[in-house]
């Protein structure tokens, strides 16, 4: 225990009440000089004895263990008292002195921002687990530089403004000259000034660090975890039209919820059941009775935080007039009934939603226009409710290719009023599949590296055509199957071609392609497929090598030791070789054909007649130009200088071809 302690008396008794986990405690100073924390009705327990000394300053509170027992630090609390009063767990301080954060033994220093004020601070070490006063002392405050801050509100929402206040900041000689704000934890200063202002994007626990600097240069800090909370999202939503009648299909909206992040769920009752009727930003929905019906709308965000909003919507008999469909559906996706879905006997609902309440014991009539019942045939037919008809049809492969038009008439209102004779819907039945083509070829005899990137082909089209047909072609690898894919509107007649330019095939592979093509109608039937003969596609230029070239003086020849050509894909078409003097005028040459095999093949001693005599001493340029199958080519030369008969040619080292 500390020295003195101003003011006290341990020969007399001291109540203090201290308010801990376990409830009130009472502190009781006994005569022979020990202090016990007793729970009120509690045995008694065998007690650590320890002594503390105490230190404060503005800006912090400190506390150290001068000898004694050891304990450990989540055991013990830590209670101050100045202007105000704080109570911690030893293990909220920082510790400063000592080598063990789990224990609090002698040696160890603790401390924490003082947050209590005041001239002078009493610190009272309690243990808890039995509940007594370890020992306490009570110290003046050393006034220096210190951080302070506030932030309103003291629970902030994500992404609104939070307010910083650091008035409360003091030193004790000069002034402050500067504050500074770290809103981010990354070390650099976002905000200057006594108050500063920022927001946070998002829920969670964030560093905020205020640094006070004086006007002789002392600096300290102070960092508060400020904790943001999710803000709630806000339900709102409008609906259209504002005064809906029976039958009509209403627009619900609720663009106009708002979220501090995003709102990731919209669900939609709209009868009052509790369940959920629908999903989305936007919904639509038709009542079939008339009154008020609360429509109610949840809205959840990313962090799972919902509101809920309702509205009634007041329904009206459609009246003043006959009744009409306001809303007519056909349940295909796409609005088409396919060759493969007629073949299968595909089932579709068609529903009739009228604007009145309707006589239910009357059906409506309704007759599909442009198609027979045996490629159309309806299966079963009812009122849903009292504004909501439907009928089943199913569908059979008739080989046909029409727009479908429902005609409807002969519905009547509950007050015997009769419809008038509507068309509310259209769809497509497309049964017949288009022709095969009739061919289908790459036009681009040899794909190399020059034309590869712009191959051209033909599809050759099916002789009937019903005018929504699209030809597909595919170039193929027949090696490995890779591919590439074009289409093309049909704008010719049956019999034509159909023709496809530009083709790019640069992605597939080396070796033999060939190309396949079909037809496709506007609803996806297909005819068959055709194929043409293998083209070969080689874009790697054939290898071309030159070895030892002499040329002789005052002779009208060039003797050139060694040449090879290699193509291991589609083989060679030709070698060419060619001599230039120094004028870069060509003397001579010889060309080599019929090299149709892939492989490698050499040449050696050729003899070149040249138009001039080669002088001695003169540069002659020998080129080598070689052509594979497919029309790659590539190029090798190599300069010597012209010597003597009797002398060698400088060979200069061996000249490699390079693809052009």
């Amino acid at each position: 225990m500390g020295d003195t302690h101003p003011g006290d008396d341990r020969a007399q008794s001291e109540t203090i009440g201290v308010v801990l986990l376990t409830g009130v405690v009472v502190v009781t100073i006994g005569v022979a000089g020990f202090v016990t924390l007793g729970d009120i009705g509690a045995s008694a327990r065998s007690t650590p004895s320890l002594d503390i000394h105490a230190g404060a300053t503005t800006q912090d509170v400190f506390v150290a263990h001068n000898g004694g027992s050891s304990v450990d630090s989540n055991d013990v609390t830590i209670v101050v008292v100045g202007d105000n009063r704080r109570q911690y767990t030893l293990a909220d301080y920082t510790q400063v002195g000592g080598t063990d954060p789990t224990r609090f033994e002698p040696g160890g220093r603790w401390g924490l921002p003082n947050d209590v004020g005041g001239a002078s601070i009493r610190v009272v070490a309690i243990h808890d687990p039995t509940s007594t006063v370890l020992d306490r002392d009570t110290v003046s405050v050393e006034v220096t530089v210190a951080a302070r801050f506030d932030y309103t509100p003291s629970s902030p929402t994500a992404g609104k403004a939070v307010t910083f206040d650091a008035s409360d900041s003091t030193v004790d000689d000069g002034s402050i000259a500067s504050y500074e704000w770290d809103f981010d934890d990354d070390g650099t200063t976002d905000a200057t000034g006594e108050t500063a202002s920022s927001s946070f994007p998002d829920d969670g626990t964030y560093p905020v660090t205020l640094t006070v600097t004086t006007d002789d240069g002392r600096t300290a800090n102070r960092t508060k975890e400020v904790t943001v909370y999710n803000e709630f999202p806000t339900a709102s939503f409008t609906y259209s039209p504002t005064n809906p009648t029976t039958g009509e299909v209403v627009s619900f909206d609720a663009s106009g919820s708002g979220d501090d992040g995003n709102i990731v769920s919209y669900e939609w009752d709209f009868d009052g059941d509790g369940t959920v009727d629908a999903t989305g930003e936007t919904v639509t929905n038709i009542f079939g009775s008339t009154g008020d019906h609360t429509v109610r709308l949840s809205v959840t965000d990313d962090d799972g935080a919902s509101d809920v909003t309702s509205q009634v919507v007041t329904v009206t008999s459609g009246g003043g007039g006959p009744p009409s469909v306001t809303s007519a559906t056909f349940s295909d996706a796409d609005g088409n009934i396919t060759d493969a879905e007629a073949n299968s006997n595909a089932r579709r609902t068609v529903t009739l939603r009228f604007n009145q309440t309707m006589d239910t014991g009357l059906a409506p009539k309704t007759t599909y226009e442009n198609v027979t019942e045996s490629s159309a045939k309806v299966v079963t037919g009812g009122w849903v409710d009292a504004t909501t008809y439907e009928q089943t049809l199913e569908f059979a492969d008739n080989d046909v290719d029409t727009l479908v038009t429902l005609e409807v008439s002969r519905a009547e209102s509950d007050d015997g009023t009769p419809m008038e004779t509507e068309r509310p819907l259209t769809f497509t039945i497309d049964t017949r599949s288009p022709g095969d083509p009739n061919s289908v070829r790459i036009d681009t005899p040899r794909i190399n590296a020059s034309n590869q990137n712009a191959v051209d082909a033909t599809l050759v089209n099916p002789d009937s055509l019903d005018g929504d047909e699209v030809a597909v072609l595919s170039i193929v690898n027949t090696s490995i199957g890779d591919s590439v894919t074009f289409e093309e509107q049909i704008t010719t007649n049956g019999g034509d071609e159909t023709t496809f330019t530009g083709i790019d095939v640069s992605g597939l592979p080396e070796g033999y392609v060939s190309a396949r093509g079909y037809v496709r109608d506007d609803v996806g039937n297909t005819g068959g497929t055709v194929t043409n003969d293998q083209t070969r596609k080689d874009t790697v230029p054939p290898d071309i090598v030159l070895r030892d070239i002499r040329a002789f003086a005052n002779n009208d020849t060039v003797t050139i030791a060694e040449v090879t050509a290699e193509d291991s894909n589609s083989g060679l078409v030709s070698v060419n070789v060619t001599v230039r003097n120094d004028k870069n005028e060509r003397i001579g040459g010889e060309n080599f054909t019929g090299l149709s095999a892939a492989g490698s093949k050499t040449w050696t001693d050729i003899e070149i007649s040249a138009t001039e005599n080669v002088r001695p001493n003169k540069e002659l340029t020998i080129t080598i130009v070689g052509t594979d199958v497919t029309g790659n080519v590539n190029t090798s030369s190599k300069t010597v200088t012209s010597q003597n008969e009797a002398g060698n040619g400088n060979a200069g080292g061996n000249g490699n071809g390079n693809g052009q």
